[in-house]
């Protein structure tokens, strides 16, 4: 009997904790973050087309033909107390990599939506963590101009820290489109807590995770995917409005520009 009892309490533990994210998450929803509803096809690690990823040059190159926005990947480097632009570790070859103020420097002034994918912010120790929030908060206010910005890594506890200090943030989720089970849905409950318990400017994800399924569940949330060369695709994605960028390497920039 008293076996029944635990399962019978497990049960409506769950059923509770899933009323009340859901409602949480709702909430968070309904009262979100304006995103804009065009301009929403952004340059993939900073470039057009075939030119080198995070570059200075394609950067600049971006600017002037005055795309809507692009994505570059950031290191911190608690050393030197700055960021690198890199895709891999900066620690193999600091010497050829550039500084995020630089990017910065060089994009402003100017509207450019900025989207930094911050690679090795969830492996920081708390109180690298901290350095870096400070810093990079630091650096986003002065360039106003770019906007809107969005700040991507999967450790919510840290993209909070930079939520309270006023940069946007969009916290990267990996729903498993494979599963259909128990792991599942204790993941995407996880994964809406946290969104919600931010709360965040937006959800990210590759968009081979993304489906109908994944849609349906997190309804209403606005959205930044990764990495979609499909032009139709492109021009799907850019009229929902709960997507607020998609990444691509190829020419699509004219998909949904505002006029």
């Amino acid at each position: 009997m008293r076996k029944v009892w635990r399962v019978v309490l497990v049960l409506a533990f769950l059923v509770l904790a899933k009323w009340g994210i859901d409602q949480r998450f709702d909430s968070v929803v309904s009262a979100g973050f304006h995103h804009p509803q065009c301009d929403k096809v952004w340059a993939h690690r900073g470039r057009i087309g075939t030119d080198p990823d995070n570059t200075l040059s394609s950067a600049i190159k971006v600017k002037a033909q005055a795309l809507p926005g692009l994505e570059l990947d950031v290191h911190y480097d608690p050393a030197r107390k700055n960021f690198w632009v890199v895709h891999d570790d900066p620690a193999l070859n600091d010497e050829s990599n550039d500084t995020l103020e630089s990017y910065l420097d060089a994009l402003a002034p100017g509207p450019m939506g900025l989207w930094l994918d911050a690679k090795n912010f969830a492996g920081l120790a708390p109180w690298d963590a901290v350095a870096a929030a400070d810093r990079l908060a630091s650096l986003l206010q002065d360039h106003p101009s770019l906007s809107p910005v969005y700040v991507e890594s999967r450790n919510p506890f840290y993209l909070l820290m930079l939520k309270q200090r006023g940069v946007g943030t969009s916290y990267l989720i990996s729903p498993n489109v494979r599963h259909n089970g128990v792991a599942f849905w204790l993941n995407v409950y996880w994964m809406k807590w946290s969104y919600s318990w931010g709360p965040f400017d937006a959800l990210s994800m590759d968009i081979g995770r993304y489906n109908d399924k994944v849609a349906a569940v997190f309804r209403g949330a606005p959205l930044t995917l990764s990495t979609v060369n499909d032009e139709a695709r492109v021009e799907v994605l850019a009229a929902q409005p709960e997507v607020a960028a998609i990444l691509t390497d190829q020419p699509f920039y004219e998909v949904g520009r505002c006029r």
